[in-house]
């Protein structure tokens, strides 16, 4: 039994182009991000969020260990860089589909005015990065008393 991809039709037709390219994927066992992922890299997926006190930067880092993670703070910009090795593959083996990303990558990220750059924290586990930027503790509105003439 082959598995295909499953396109939810809204139009009941699909375009020429499409079709071709399923023809082609489907043919080859290849696939469009995979072939751009061969020349850039790859790149780890982020989430950011914002609490009161700090944002949050998760980043999935797979089968990489901390110490090949680097992490700087650079004029308000946070980048971070890795390199995930390739795996020798046995000659035995018979693969028929290799999708894991290996290679370099480099995410960077402008960081707010409201930060502390020096307070970046980072804890790696379970293939998983969060990296921790407290706020700044915000200007308190000073109230000034106008004496009128």
């Amino acid at each position: 039994m082959r598995l295909m991809k499953w396109y939810p039709e809204t139009t009941g037709l699909r375009t020429a182009r499409s079709e071709m390219d399923d023809l082609f994927n489907n043919l080859f066992l290849f696939n469009r991000r995979r072939l751009d992922s061969d020349y850039r890299g790859w790149t780890p997926r982020v989430d950011i969020q914002e609490h009161e006190n700090d944002f949050e930067i998760s980043a999935e880092i797979p089968g990489m260990d901390k110490d090949e993670i680097s992490i700087e703070v650079q004029e308000n910009i946070l980048t971070i860089r890795g390199e995930k090795k390739t795996e020798e593959k046995v000659a035995e083996n018979n693969y028929h589909l290799c999708e894991r990303s290996t290679g370099s990558f480099e995410r960077s990220f402008t960081l707010p005015d409201n930060t502390d750059p020096e307070g970046v924290d980072a804890e790696y586990k379970n293939g998983v990065l969060k990296i921790t930027v407290p706020k700044t503790i915000k200007a308190q509105p000073k109230e000034i008393k106008v004496n009128i003439k």
